[in-house]
């Protein structure tokens, strides 16, 4: 499935991450997931306004700690911020 850089920075942002604007370069943008005070979780993911290619999904994924059926559930709201800290072992 597709995914935009706009759909899936809204859907970052539905699990808690927030968008770094200090650290976003040019054509990037880095989001990070804060807990306690502490960041978790950091990605990169490219500004560009069209589809994010296979590869660099998988690796933003990855990095997330999410899979294909998480981030589909995500979008239909199945997945909840909620339901991902508690799979990080942090809810």
């Amino acid at each position: 499935m597709a995914y935009s850089t706009r759909e899936l920075s809204r859907l970052l942002r539905r699990l808690g991450y927030e968008e770094d604007r200090k650290r976003g370069k040019g054509s990037h943008v880095r989001f990070y997931l804060e807990h306690d005070g502490k960041i978790i979780r950091v990605t990169t993911v490219p500004r560009a306004s069209d589809e994010i290619t296979p590869g660099t999904l998988g690796a933003i994924l990855r990095q997330v700690g999410i899979s294909q059926e998480e981030l589909q559930a995500i979008r239909a709201r199945r997945f909840t911020e909620k339901d991902y800290l508690r799979k990080l072992g942090l809810g």
